[in-house]
C-alpha cells in the first residue's frame, strides 16, 4: 500500500465564507480532525482566529 504524496502548497485550502472572512483547512485529513483556521480582514489589519484543540476557558490561563 503506498499513501499518496503532496506538496506543501497543496497541504492547506481557502475557502471565503463571508467579505473578509476565509476559512483555512486541511482538504486531506478526515473532516472530524481538520483545522479551523479563520482569517479576519479588517480595514487596516487582518486575524488569524486558530480554535487548536477545540474551545476552552483561556482567561485563566493567560493574564495581560
Amino acid at each position: 500500500m503506498s499513501l499518496r504524496r503532496i506538496n506543501e502548497k497543496q497541504w492547506y485550502r481557502t475557502t471565503p465564507k463571508a467579505d473578509g472572512i476565509t476559512l483555512v483547512d486541511e482538504p486531506w485529513i478526515k473532516p472530524f480532525y481538520r483545522c479551523n483556521i479563520w482569517h479576519v480582514q479588517g480595514s487596516k489589519r487582518g486575524m488569524v482566529v486558530d480554535f487548536g484543540l477545540g474551545r476552552c476557558r483561556c482567561v485563566s490561563r493567560w493574564h495581560y
